[in-house]
Parts: structure tokens; C-alpha cells; sequence
């Protein structure tokens, strides 16, 4: 009754409640806040089956990608992530060495351009898959000369730590690599 009191005395100010809800619209309402809180995040079991695979170690095992630019064409590297794990510390020798990547990645390049001879490697790079436990390179040459004006020229390859190189493919001017 204090509280009252208090109300009533302009002391405190009067709170008015809605009570003209019924139980039905309140359940409702209810229903849909839950609904929109619970689609903000999806749990993974009711995941879409056309998303990539989800691998016991809770990481998307998505391929990464990698875009050169060879004869004025666009091309684009395409490395799987490797259903074998072959883990790797930096404290540890690399299981590949550098010029057997490069190596590698002329391969590669000379099913594209007819003399790879006059391309050097310009960048070597070691990076995981996401936060698994797998690794690779991305290697990259570049023509030795290149023409000023024109959009440079490099070509990149990306290769898993037991020497398989991704696939490579070479795009049209009206295609899009996704």
C-alpha cells in the first residue's frame, strides 16, 4: 500500500499497464521474438546441404583461391584443402623446399605461356588453411619484362605441402571465377 500511497500523492509516477493483451497475442508475440533471436545464428545442425562440409574439427573446409594475370588473361588458382593432414610447426624444416615449389609453379606456368624461361619468382608465401592444421604455398612469377601501361603480368600457383599444385584455370573476358 505504500507504493500506492506514494502514486497517489504524486510522489512517484504512475506506471499504466497494458492488460487489454490476450494470452493468445502474447504467446504470439512471444513465438516471433523467439524467432528472430534464434535467426540471427542458425546452430550447425540445421546448416543448408549445399554448404561446404563441416569436418569434425568445426572448420569449413573451403578451397582458397589465388587471381593472375597471364596474356592479358585472368587466371585463377584453385587449392582443395587436403582430406590428409600433414601438420607443420615454423620451428620445423619445410617439407618442400623453395626452389622444389618453384619448380612446381613453372610447371604450371610453362602449360600456359610457351617459354617460362624468362619469368622469375618474385614472392613465396606460406599460409594455412583457415585455422586447421594444413598448410601451403602460394608462389608467384612475373615475366622479366614487363610492358609499361599495361597491367602487370604475374602468375601465381598455389601448392600443398606434399607438392600437389591446385588447379589452374584460365578465364575468358566474360567470365567471373567464384
Amino acid at each position: 500500500m505504500e507504493i500506492r500511497q506514494a502514486v497517489d500523492a504524486g510522489e512517484l509516477p504512475q506506471l499504466k499497464y497494458v492488460t487489454n493483451m490476450s494470452k493468445q497475442q502474447l504467446c504470439i508475440f512471444s513465438l516471433f521474438l523467439a524467432v528472430v533471436v534464434l535467426a540471427q545464428n542458425l546452430p550447425p545442425t540445421l546448416l543448408p546441404a549445399n554448404r561446404p562440409s563441416y569436418d569434425g574439427g568445426g572448420l569449413l573446409r573451403q578451397p582458397v583461391r589465388r587471381t593472375s594475370h597471364v596474356n592479358g588473361k585472368e587466371c585463377v588458382s584453385i587449392l582443395e584443402q587436403p582430406s590428409v593432414c600433414r601438420e607443420w610447426e615454423p620451428s620445423a624444416t619445410l617439407p618442400i623446399t623453395l626452389s622444389a615449389a618453384e619448380k612446381i609453379a613453372r610447371l604450371e606456368l610453362s602449360k600456359i605461356v610457351p617459354d617460362d624461361s624468362q619469368w622469375v619468382s618474385t614472392d613465396f608465401q606460406l599460409s594455412r588453411f583457415g585455422a586447421g592444421p594444413n598448410w601451403y604455398y602460394a608462389v608467384t612469377l612475373q615475366p622479366v619484362l614487363q610492358l609499361s601501361g599495361e597491367r602487370a603480368e604475374s602468375f601465381t600457383v598455389l601448392v600443398d605441402f606434399s607438392g600437389t599444385p591446385g588447379r589452374v584455370l584460365q578465364l575468358g573476358p566474360h567470365q567471373v571465377h567464384r
